[in-house]
């Protein structure tokens, strides 16, 4: 899964975590309320739900999805970028038919292997081949990402229930 709705609600719900969190943090320094522990845990409970908005786009998607175009991906190049924090690779995928062949340069997908040559099942919509999701990796990212969504959710809410 490359793009799609799901990256800007992703993006939201973290964001209105981040910034309930920063707002009591701030007004614990500022006026010295006492901001409870519960609060906190609420906030971390918001922003662990950025990871269900992937799988849920898949679920809701993958009728449309299965009437795309399943079209063969090799990745044909793979660079690795530095960024401060460790290497990234920006990964060229080419697909297509020899008329209408697509090239994407994607970065940092997950479970989808960086080797030049590789070759994957992309659902691609022939109107719009700026999306387009890469099989099995995309099925691997929903899968895990509502796997650790529910276990944190889970850890959280019984950290709730304790305090």
């Amino acid at each position: 899964m490359v793009k799609g709705s799901f990256r800007v609600w992703e993006n939201v719900i973290l964001i209105i975590g981040v910034v309930l969190v920063n707002a009591a943090a701030m007004a614990k320094v500022f006026t010295e309320l006492e901001i409870s522990m519960k609060f906190l845990v609420v906030c971390f409970m918001i922003m662990t739900a950025a990871l269900f908005p992937r799988p849920i786009w898949l679920a809701v998607n993958w009728r449309r999805l299965s009437r795309y175009e399943p079209l063969s991906v090799v990745v044909s190049d793979v660079l690795p970028i530095w960024t401060g924090k460790g290497i990234r690779r920006s990964i060229t995928l080419k697909f297509g038919k020899k008329k209408n062949q697509y090239e994407k340069t994607v970065c940092g997908v997950l479970f989808m292997s960086a080797v030049e040559g590789s070759q994957y099942e992309a659902l691609v919509d022939p109107n719009r081949p700026d999306e387009f999701v890469i099989m099995p990796a995309g099925q691997a990212n929903a899968a895990v990402f509502a796997a650790v969504g529910v276990l944190l959710e889970i850890g959280f809410l019984s950290w709730f229930a304790y305090i």
